[in-house]
């Protein structure tokens, strides 16, 4: 099931796509293929703050680099750790991350873990 979820998400970039287009209104992303275990994710994100905030700072959208890396854990899990940068002057110190694990369960079930 693991390899399910997988090859339905991470696989190729057609999950990431999806995700940014229906969420980030962004279809021109930029995924690199999984190379030793990484790949990146560049997008944009939409400024989600007052319209004087965005004055200041000067834009609508801000593009984001997400660097994923892959963990295989034998045949029954995987890990990818995400961390996204902002594009911006500073955005290093504005980090965010995610951890997803994913395991073959019980029966047909595929659990799974998002740790920051």
């Amino acid at each position: 099931m693991s390899q399910a979820f997988f090859d339905i998400i991470y696989k190729d970039d057609s999950a990431a796509r999806l995700y940014h287009k229906e969420v980030n209104h962004d279809e021109n992303i930029t995924v690199t293929p999984w190379v030793d275990g990484r790949r990146t994710v560049e997008a944009t994100m939409p400024v989600n703050l007052p319209d004087t905030v965005k004055k200041f700072i000067g834009t609508e959208k801000i593009p984001v680099v997400d660097t994923q890396e892959l963990n295989l854990n034998g045949g029954d899990s995987f890990e990818v750790i995400s961390s996204p940068v902002l594009q911006i002057p500073g955005g290093s110190r504005f980090t965010t991350g995610a951890r997803v694990i994913v395991s073959n369960g019980h029966g047909d079930v595929c659990e799974g873990s998002r740790n920051p």
